[in-house]
């Protein structure tokens, strides 16, 4: 990118967060295994970060509809998933030691990739008059959130997340 001039001509560059920029996969494993844990299942010490990478470009209707993750619980899974998962992002102490003693292992926070911050910066001053927006499957306060986290907000003109029904009906 640093060779290359972007073209002047560009109106708009749209990049997606995770995967791509950052990493949470371990973190949403971790809110996994703590929603299983808060509804009392045995999945709390069964699933596997395998398991969670699975459930990867589904829609959070078709996660929390499963019954064969959820059985008759997605509704509190749900709910409870998308109130823990924040708060590890957050680094919430308790959460973090409840999941570290559950699963006996460090839990890692979203991680910025190597040279995404680099990129970022580069495609932000070359970018001419083209706005640079941002999309993530995630609840769009909750990707916003991060991306403050990740100290990249300044370079994005728009930042975009699922602001769909947010109910599983």
């Amino acid at each position: 990118m640093s060779q290359n001039k972007i073209h002047s001509d560009l109106k708009c560059i749209v990049l997606d967060w995770d995967g791509t920029l950052v990493s949470c996969e371990k973190l949403v494993h971790a809110a996994y295994v703590l929603t299983f844990e808060a509804i009392k299942s045995k999945k709390a010490e069964t699933w596997q970060l395998s398991d969670t990478n699975n459930q990867s470009g589904k829609s959070r209707q078709q996660i929390f509809n499963d019954t064969s993750i959820w059985g008759d619980k997605a509704k509190d899974a749900e709910k409870i998933f998308y109130e823990i998962y924040p708060l590890l992002n957050a680094k919430h102490e308790t959460l973090v030691n409840m999941y570290e003693s559950l699963r006996h292992e460090k839990l890692e926070p979203l991680t910025v990739f190597n040279g995404a911050k680099e990129f970022l910066k580069t495609l932000y001053t070359q970018r001419s008059h083209a706005r640079i927006v941002l999309l993530g499957a995630k609840n769009e306060q909750l990707l916003k959130n991060e991306v403050e986290q990740a100290g990249l907000t300044r370079y994005f003109d728009k930042i975009l997340g699922n602001t769909g029904n947010e109910s599983t009906d």
